[in-house]
């Protein structure tokens, strides 16, 4: 992708018209961007018209897990032996000191039972990265929201490709990080759960750096600004094709930042 591969289109000229139907492609789609950017309320918009198929959500399994201290990966259309945990675990790249915390679940019945194992944002993403490895190596069609702020998810995106699926790429972001912690306190005192204003700010900058490497990747792409009430889109990457094409007049500072002034 290159400044010449850049074309200005008609705002609001896309449409989402991917149905709902299983497809014959695995697909992955990805919701991405910094915390607080907005990214659960567009998946939920966008489930309206585009078909999500399983969905891994890191944020609900913090939500249920404390509760139900087990995880049915029916659920997620899979079947899972307790070695296809133990050698996940044993092998992700995740530290040693976040692995120990899952090293009391078991997998029974295909339900992993975590009983006295810790959990906590660590193991659950954890978790959550397991799901997301065996939908891959099921080559089964999934969505997931990632805050985008670690190179490994850029090489998630590309295993994804290496392996024949179609990676959807949708990344959500605000012109400061400022917006996305007054964001954050809102989603508090709604009951949402909390991210800390120190992480929030210093995972902004490698979110935004991790946009364009992604972008050579993936089959398509869409981009919004969610600096205001509504998200606008910026841009896509349209299939078939690597051209950036531009779909407002005015684009957003953290777009022309990240994105147009590396291409220059």
């Amino acid at each position: 992708m290159s400044r010449s591969s850049i074309h200005q289109a008609c705002p609001g000229a896309v449409q989402f018209a991917f149905g709902m139907n299983p497809p014959s492609v695995a697909r992955m789609r990805v919701f991405a961007g910094p915390n607080g950017s907005g990214k659960t309320t567009l998946m939920e918009q966008l489930a309206k018209s585009i078909n999500l198929y399983q969905i891994v959500s890191a944020d609900k399994l913090l939500e249920s897990l404390p509760v139900s201290k087990a995880l049915d990966f029916a659920d997620h259309a899979l079947t899972v032996r307790q070695e296809d945990f133990e050698r996940y675990i044993a092998q992700c790249s995740y530290p040693a000191s976040l692995r120990n915390g899952l090293s009391l679940a078991l997998v029974r019945n295909n339900r992993l039972d975590l009983g006295r194992a810790e959990i906590n944002t660590y193991t659950v993403a954890i978790v959550a990265a397991f799901l997301r490895d065996r939908l891959l190596r099921e080559g089964l069609s999934f969505s997931f929201e990632t805050v985008f702020s670690h190179p490994s998810k850029v090489a998630e995106l590309e295993q994804a490709a290496k392996r024949g699926y179609r990676v959807y790429l949708y990344f959500v972001s605000t012109d400061t990080p400022a917006i996305n912690c007054d964001r954050v306190e809102q989603r508090v005192k709604m009951g949402g759960h909390a991210v800390p204003r120190g992480k929030i700010r210093s995972r902004y900058e490698p979110s935004m750096r991790n946009l364009l490497p992604a972008l050579k990747c993936v089959y398509r792409a869409y981009m919004f600004d969610n600096s205001r009430r509504e998200p606008d889109l910026v841009a896509e990457v349209e299939p078939g094709r690597k051209d950036l094409v531009l779909r407002t007049s005015q684009v957003p500072i953290w777009f022309n930042r990240y994105v147009l002034e590396q291409l220059a």
